[in-house]
């Protein structure tokens, strides 16, 4: 299949951490390391500790922030589940960026995001964007799972259309689309773009 020429494309900024890559997953086997919790890797790491803390002192809602800063970390999460080949059908009608927040506390965190996207994504290697201030990157759709990036960028560009997934627990039900998975959310994003 041709892809449209790059100018006449609109462009898909798409948050990584919890959309394009598993953190929650790599979240959960450092926490489980940590405490002996034995949490499923099924289950959302921010959800499952909001939900038990009042009935486990053992549980530390804020343990698992300190993987952020490890070495490693972001290099070592698996992609979620239908995201390269949900990247691969979008790109032949957006062009891509990927949107994503640098850690200052983690001194490799750029460079193992970079990394990642040239292991998983290596048609968005090059493509990333690092800031934690997403409104300021122009784009017409956002796919994030971060309510306040969604709320401030849709406050910036009004005529974007805001996107999440249900997978990750923190989705945003105030996002324009929300889609199960990768494979519906690419078929929702393509049936807007027609209809825009």
């Amino acid at each position: 299949r041709k892809k449209s020429s790059m100018n006449d494309r609109p462009i898909l900024l798409c948050d990584m951490d919890g959309i394009l890559a598993d953190c929650n997953r790599n979240l959960i086997r450092r926490y489980n390391f940590w405490t002996q919790q034995g949490i499923p890797e099924n289950e959302h790491l921010d959800k499952w500790v909001k939900d038990h803390s009042m009935d486990d002192p053992r549980v530390d809602n804020k343990i698992y922030r300190r993987s952020f800063c490890d070495p490693g970390f972001f290099l070592s999460c698996p992609i979620i589940p239908g995201a390269q080949e949900a990247v691969q059908r979008l790109s032949f009608e957006f062009n891509i960026y990927v949107v994503s927040t640098h850690y200052y506390s983690n001194q490799t965190c750029t460079w193992e995001k970079e990394t990642w996207l040239e292991r998983y994504l290596p048609s968005l290697a090059g493509f990333g964007i690092f800031t934690k201030h997403k409104f300021l990157v122009q784009g017409d759709y956002l796919v994030d799972d971060n309510m306040n990036n969604l709320s401030s960028w849709k406050q910036a560009h009004p005529n974007g259309v805001t996107c999440s997934l249900r997978y990750n627990w923190t989705h945003s039900a105030f996002a324009d689309i929300i889609a199960d998975n990768w494979q519906d959310l690419a078929d929702k994003i393509l049936a807007s773009k027609k209809e825009r």
